[in-house]
């Protein structure tokens, strides 16, 4: 698997951009808004910029889990609803 970087130069994991977007969405879904003064940013950009060894890790052991749960495929790197085929072609 390659990695591309993020904008604090960081290594991060080449999974398609859906997997990113899931991720973030479940994040800012489940987390509380983060406020500064009068500024407020959402959780996943917070985490994905200040601790991007965490986000990365948190992201693995998310998708470690929806894969038990038979939710995403590595494999293909696709989800559940997104028509993985890998176990059709068994």
């Amino acid at each position: 698997m390659g990695y591309k970087k993020n904008r604090g130069g960081e290594k991060m994991s080449n999974w398609p951009r859906e997997v990113y977007d899931r991720y973030d969405e479940m994040l800012d879904e489940c987390t509380p808004i983060v406020k500064v003064g009068m500024l407020e940013y959402s959780p996943s950009r917070v985490l994905k910029e200040v601790d991007p060894i965490a986000y990365r890790c948190d992201l693995s052991d998310w998708l470690s889990s929806l894969s038990e749960d038979g939710l995403f495929c590595y494999e293909c790197e696709l989800f559940e609803d997104e028509g993985c085929k890998c176990e059709e072609e068994e």
